[in-house]
């Protein structure tokens, strides 16, 4: 190799602009590359973080909407009356039955609103449940209910005339105004397919940011990425959607976001439409 070198001063001069020259633009790649990457996990961090506040924002919004609500259909003088009676008003029983499904009509989240006479009377409800899981939830839980003003229901299913809904239901006592006698109870349900407790949907720019909770038979990845083609389809567009690791619990979701966004800077390369995962199209380095 020297004596290759000595031959030649054609040669030296090669291999030493070849070191000025590349040597100095691996070190510029490697500190750009490291900076870039610093910023764009900072960002991603902080927009995950804008994401949570978000998705606390609207469920806080949602859960005091319905504590209102149901605080207002409490205090509401035909309810305390039908409640209160001993006999069945057919006349009462109507009007409240019209002022529950404008109340649920005017709510897109609002699955069904349920009060329920301790005496046997019929109970009020905008909508037919053929079977509800609720029952069983109260007498499961039934000495936490009755400690509280209000219990919070885990995710359970209602059977309607509408088809089968997945609900969370906030539970309220109704006790009579005069001498605060416990008369019946009232459930409002939110219905996990339409206001998507369980999957948030927030807009981001010209993204939309998806925080699923997995329950028990979650859909897997294929199942999901069927339901992005159906909305396609139903839309008329192509869908793209970037999915992040399963995490834990809430405080690991800007990890999850940060995953998502990086997989989704690669839309340019990876495909316009489709659902895509790190486990399959972000190569180890990237994670």
């Amino acid at each position: 190799m020297r004596r290759w070198l000595a031959k030649s001063l054609k040669r030296k001069l090669t291999l030493l602009l070849v070191f000025a020259i590349l040597v100095p633009m691996l070190i510029t790649g490697i500190v750009s590359y490291r900076i870039a990457a610093s910023v764009t996990e900072e960002k991603a961090k902080q927009s995950g973080m804008n994401t949570l506040k978000q998705v606390k924002d609207k469920l806080e919004f949602v859960i005091q909407d319905v504590e209102n609500m149901s605080i207002f259909l409490i205090g509401e003088k035909d309810i305390q009356l039908y409640l209160d009676n001993k006999t069945e008003d057919v006349t009462r029983y109507s009007l409240i039955i019209g002022t529950l499904t404008n109340l649920a009509f005017s709510k897109k989240y609002i699955s069904n609103i349920t009060i329920k006479p301790l005496d046997g009377k019929p109970e009020l409800s905008n909508s037919t449940i053929l079977e509800s899981g609720l029952p069983p939830l109260l007498e499961q839980f039934k000495m936490d209910y009755r400690k509280t003003s209000k219990w919070l229901t885990s995710l359970y299913t209602n059977y309607t005339n509408e088809g089968v809904k997945q609900v969370v239901s906030i539970v309220r006592p109704i006790r009579n105004f005069y001498n605060f006698r416990e008369i019946g109870w009232i459930s409002v349900s939110l219905d996990q397919k339409v206001e998507l407790l369980t999957c948030m949907t927030l807009p981001d720019k010209e993204r939309l940011i998806v925080v699923l909770r997995e329950e028990a038979g979650a859909p897997d990845e294929a199942s999901l990425a069927r339901e992005m083609k159906r909305i396609g389809q139903i839309l008329k567009c192509e869908t793209f959607a970037a999915l992040g690791r399963s995490v834990g619990g809430c405080e690991q979701l800007s990890a999850s976001f940060a995953e998502a966004d990086r997989i989704y800077s690669f839309k340019g390369l990876i495909g316009s439409s489709g659902l895509f995962s790190s486990e399959h199209w972000l190569p180890s380095e990237f994670l």
